[in-house]
């Protein structure tokens, strides 16, 4: 199926943004952007925003997170046109969840597009994220977990289903998967099973690491899509560089370029 055919079939609004932005920018490219200063953050945002299609943050990491940095993070997404992730993967039970989505200091909801949920609490908290979703009158979505990139990790075939059945379930809000590209086959599997509508986020993308000393493996962009996956997530590997705009552009050719090469051969 083409990108075209596959936001056709979508039921959630923020995944149609996606497939637009992707098509619109011919990129399939999200900076995850851990670092911890304000103004180390939006340094880097404002030479990478051309070139991605959203930007992931761990907003609790953030010194001096208040109404002013959520503001300018909004105009730079309305400027150049990416989507704003937050990776809280929710992971309590639904009540628990629903709070920590809604309220609090941080108040997710109000300006992340996407973010990211465990099923290991059961449904309950995805339900939970639904409803706090369906309350309110912003367009949103969630990604489901069934993989990660850490070595070691304690994810099983049944956490990977139970994940596949889970977002059929509720797929007016879940629009995805985060999947892990590690050479044995189980991304593969997933965009397999999952319907085609669905997106899969490729975590642990790097050119020049294979690991690193906590534990994360990485794979080149290129193995990423051929494994299955649609959108690369790219951290230290462009925030790190010398040259982060230099870098987000390599990385963004390299991803599309191979996207355009399965969708042709399929």
């Amino acid at each position: 199926m083409t990108l075209d055919d596959r936001k056709k079939r979508t039921h959630n609004s923020v995944a149609k943004k996606l497939y637009d932005l992707m098509e619109s920018k011919r990129s399939n490219l999200i900076l995850s952007l851990d670092v911890t200063r304000g103004r180390d953050f939006f340094d880097i945002l404002e030479r990478v925003a051309p070139h991605i299609i959203m930007v992931k943050t761990h907003i609790d990491t953030m010194h001096g997170f208040d109404a002013e940095f959520i503001k300018r993070l909004i105009s730079l997404k309305e400027k150049h046109s990416f989507l704003i992730f937050e990776d809280r993967k929710f992971a309590d039970i639904g009540n628990t969840v629903k709070l920590q989505y809604t309220k609090g200091v941080f108040q997710i909801i109000e300006w992340a597009d996407l973010v990211t949920a465990h099923i290991f609490p059961g449904p309950g908290a995805i339900v939970a994220l639904r409803k706090a979703w369906k309350e309110t009158r912003y367009e949103r979505g969630l990604v489901i977990l069934p993989q990660m990139t850490s070595e070691g990790n304690l994810f099983s075939p049944e956490v990977r289903d139970r994940a596949l059945e889970i977002a059929k379930e509720y797929c007016d809000f879940v629009i995805g998967f985060i999947g892990a590209s590690q050479g044995d086959g189980s991304l593969s599997l997933i965009r397999e099973r999952a319907w085609p509508e669905f997106l899969i986020f490729v975590p642990g993308v790097n050119i020049q690491k294979q690991k690193d000393e906590l534990s994360q493996t990485y794979v080149a962009p290129e193995m990423a899509i051929r494994e299955g996956g649609d959108i690369i997530i790219v951290g230290r590997g462009i925030y790190e560089d010398e040259a982060p705009e230099r870098a987000s552009v390599e990385y963004k050719e390299r991803a599309w370029s191979e996207l355009m090469k399965r969708e042709q051969s399929s």
